[in-house]
């Protein structure tokens, strides 16, 4: 590379080097130099741990479980994700969670605070339909038709509709010979010889 010998920085020794650094740390784990001092940690703190454990586990049992379903399509990002109370509580029951009495905690106030104070406006009672037409009123009716009270609105509409295509459809109708083409060089302007004193035009 740009005239350099890779080979030149490699150390020779690298591979002793690093043996001798794994010997190292056998020696350093068999001394107990990593172990953690959990015999001072009293026995609540150790719960504390084999619970974080398991919750660990958990976590990745429902990773797991995710990845397996392999829902294809759009997913709602976590943080809007609704996470139901009950689920929660029977899930942090099975680990061994005492989840009583928990009114209190932060995703229980969240949940309340979340909720709407306002109270929804109850549904008119809708009233059941009399006759066929009433019934098949909740269809869309066609885009000629919407916005007109009766037949007689409908009848007024489509006369004013063909009055106002008349002039696009007698242009239509135009043949070959009907069109006009036009002259953009007049033989009385461009004719003649244009001399000094005549030019009286253009």
């Amino acid at each position: 590379m740009e005239g350099h010998n890779i080979a030149d920085y490699i150390d020779p020794e690298i591979m002793k080097k690093l043996e001798l650094l794994e010997q190292e740390e056998e020696l350093k784990e068999k001394a107990g130099e990593y172990d953690s001092d959990e015999e001072s940690e009293d026995e609540e703190m150790q719960e504390i741990r084999v619970l974080a454990k398991q919750i660990r586990e958990k976590k990745q049992l429902l990773v797991a479980t995710s990845k397996e379903k392999d829902i294809h399509g759009p997913r709602m990002p976590r943080t809007t994700t609704k996470v139901e109370r009950a689920k929660l509580e029977k899930e942090m029951g099975g680990l061994g969670l005492d989840m009583t009495d928990k009114d209190d905690s932060h995703y229980a106030q969240n949940a309340r605070r979340s909720r709407s104070v306002t109270k929804k406006r109850k549904r008119d009672v809708s009233v059941v339909p009399t006759s066929k037409t009433r019934s098949q009123s909740a269809s869309r009716p066609p885009r000629d038709q919407s916005g007109l009270r009766d037949a007689t609105m409908v009848k007024k509409a489509k006369i004013m509709m063909k009055i106002g295509q008349r002039d696009m459809i007698r242009q239509g109708k135009k043949g070959e010979g009907d069109r006009h083409i036009y002259d953009l060089k007049p033989k009385h302007l461009f004719s003649g010889k244009r001399t000094n004193g005549t030019n009286d035009r253009r």
